[in-house]
C-alpha cells in the first residue's frame, strides 16, 4: 500500500513507495512541507511572527520525519488552537497518519474519524486513512468501500494517484481484475501530465495484463 502525509499546501508531490507493507516500516508520505530539509525554512517563519495553523501543522510533520516527537505534540497543540474547521480535519488526519505509522491503529481510527467529522463526512484523506487500517487488517471489502468513497468524494478526475492505485490493488487481491485493471490505467492517466508514468503502477499494469492474459 501507498500513502501520504497530507498537508494544507498540496503543490509538490514526492510521495516514495510502500508496496505492500504496513505503515510501522513508513518512510514514505513526505511531501513538500514534511521534508526534514524545510523544517529549518518553517522555524524562520515562526521566528518572524508568522503563526498560523498551516505552519504549525507543517512543522509538526518536520518533527515527525526527523523523529523530535516532543517538538512535534508542541507544534500540533498550537496548531489546534489556531486551526479552521478545513485546517482541524487536516491536522487529526496527519496525526491519523503518525498513529498508524506507528502501528497503532484504533488510536489513528478515532483519528480519521475525527478528520471526517470536520468536514461533514467529506475528506477523502481520511477516507483513505480508514481504508489503509481495513486493508492492515485483512478487510478488502471494507478497504475497497472507503477507497472507492473517498475516489468519489474528489471526483475520478481529481482523486489522488496513491488511492487509485491503493483500489486498484486491493481490487487485484480481492480477484476483480477488470476493477483492478480500470483504477490502474486510472492511476497511470493521473501521471501522465508529469511525463512519465508511476513506476509502481507501470508494474502493477504489467502483473494485471498478465493475468488477465492467462485467465
Amino acid at each position: 500500500m501507498r500513502g501520504n502525509g497530507v498537508l494544507l499546501q498540496r503543490s509538490t508531490r514526492t510521495s516514495s513507495s510502500i508496496l505492500q507493507v504496513p505503515f510501522s516500516g513508513c518512510g514514505a508520505g513526505a511531501k513538500l512541507g514534511v521534508s526534514c530539509d524545510f523544517q529549518p525554512c518553517f522555524r524562520r517563519i515562526l521566528q518572524m511572527g508568522v503563526h498560523t495553523a498551516e505552519v504549525f501543522i507543517n512543522v509538526g510533520m518536520c518533527c515527525f520525519f526527523s523523529q523530535q516527537t516532543d517538538l512535534m505534540w508542541s507544534a500540533f497543540e498550537n496548531a489546534f488552537l489556531l486551526c479552521n474547521k478545513e485546517q482541524l480535519s487536516v491536522l487529526y488526519y496527519n496525526i491519523g497518519y503518525i498513529f498508524l505509522c506507528s502501528g497503532e491503529m484504533e488510536c489513528a481510527r478515532r483519528c480519521f474519524r475525527l478528520s471526517l467529522i470536520s468536514t461533514g463526512n467529506s475528506s477523502p484523506d481520511a477516507l483513505a486513512g480508514l481504508a489503509h487500517i481495513a486493508y492492515f487488517e485483512k478487510d478488502l471489502q471494507k478497504a475497497i468501500t472507503f477507497f472507492t468513497v473517498s475516489v468519489s468524494s474528489t471526483g475520478k478526475e481529481e482523486a489522488s494517484l496513491d488511492t487509485l492505485y491503493n483500489l486498484a490493488l486491493c481490487y487485484g487481491e480481492a480477484g476483480d481484475y477488470g476493477n483492478a485493471f480500470k483504477y490502474a490505467q486510472m492511476a497511470a492517466e493521473s501521471t501522465n501530465s508529469l511525463g512519465a508514468v508511476d513506476k509502481d503502477v507501470k508494474d502493477l499494469l504489467a502483473r494485471l495484463n498478465v493475468t488477465i492474459n492467462a485467465l
